[in-house]
């Protein structure tokens, strides 16, 4: 049997089409009761998407803590990345 090691969420390109949030979290548990890797995929950010970004990606960070796990997140936006390791 092949069975997937990496579960993609989101898209580099279309902010759109990244989950909601109870939908992302349901997803993630999921994986990790399947041991599957998990890899955010974040797009451009918008401007008036900064701050919820933010909060999620707290969020996410936090939900890895608290499993003692770890996620990929590919970034899109190098000033949303830049921002985030300033905050911390």
């Amino acid at each position: 049997d092949i069975a997937p090691d990496r579960l993609y969420i989101g898209n580099q390109f279309c902010h759109l089409l990244f989950p909601e949030e109870r939908c992302l979290f349901e997803m993630m548990e999921k994986a990790q009761r399947e041991n599957i890797s998990i890899t955010l995929a974040y797009t451009y950010i918008r401007e008036d998407m900064l701050k919820t970004t933010d909060e999620l990606l707290a969020k996410v960070d936090n939900w890895c803590k608290e499993r003692q796990t770890t996620v990929e997140v590919v970034v899109n936006d190098w000033w949303e990345f830049c921002e985030s390791i300033r905050n911390e």
